[in-house]
């Protein structure tokens, strides 16, 4: 008897990345989302960073980071999207959106 095993995404697709960040977007009430970089390789995106407003018009970074090394000799130990905070114009404090695993999004609790 033979058994198949359907091997899971390592990483998430393009279509994956941007479904989870309008779901973010409608979660937080963050407005006025714009793309500002992105950085990909053979393996596809590797660093995504959106420029947005949250619920009481405060600017917020919104990023996604592919497990492993990629440009630039940067870094991450996870695949996530995360959020970032601004005091002023200068980012301050940073939460996890949720977590690319077992090939699909796990949302970050707490």
């Amino acid at each position: 008897m033979t058994e198949s095993f359907e091997r899971l995404p390592e990483f998430p697709s393009e279509e994956q990345i941007m479904s989870r960040l309008e779901q973010y977007l409608e979660e937080s009430g963050c407005k006025d989302c714009v793309e500002e970089k992105r950085y990909s390789d053979e393996k596809g995106l590797s660093t995504v960073f959106w420029s947005a407003r949250d619920k009481d018009g405060e600017r917020v970074d919104i990023v996604f980071q592919r497990k492993g090394t990629f440009y630039e000799g940067n870094s991450a130990d996870d695949t996530t999207l995360r959020v970032l905070y601004y005091v002023g114009d200068m980012p301050a404090f940073g939460d996890p959106v949720a977590e690319f695993k077992d090939g699909r999004w796990v949302s970050w609790e707490g």
